[in-house]
C-alpha cells in the first residue's frame, strides 16, 4: 500500500511540475524558458572556446585574434578595433 501511495505522489508532483511549467498551449513559460535558452547559450559559448582553443597563435594571429580575445569572440561581444 505504501508502495502504491508513494508512486501515487510522485506521479502526482510530476503533474504539478508540468502543470506549472507548461501553459495550455504546451509552451513553457518565462522561468524555464529563459532557463533553456541560457543552457543552450552557455553551450554554444564552450563549443566555439574549445574550437577556437585548439588553433596555435599564429593560426590566431591570421585570423586577427589573440588567445585573450576568445572568451569575447564566444560570448559574441568581440568587435574590431
Amino acid at each position: 500500500m505504501a508502495s502504491n501511495q508513494a508512486s501515487t505522489m510522485s506521479a502526482n508532483s510530476a503533474a504539478n511540475w508540468a502543470s506549472l511549467s507548461l501553459g495550455q498551449s504546451g509552451r513553457s513559460f518565462g522561468l524555464l524558458d529563459r532557463l533553456r535558452r541560457w543552457l543552450h547559450e552557455q553551450r554554444e559559448v564552450a563549443r566555439v572556446t574549445r574550437e577556437l582553443s585548439v588553433h596555435t597563435d599564429r593560426e590566431l594571429h591570421d585570423m586577427g585574434l589573440t588567445r585573450g580575445d576568445i572568451p569575447a569572440v564566444a560570448r559574441g561581444t568581440y568587435y574590431l578595433p
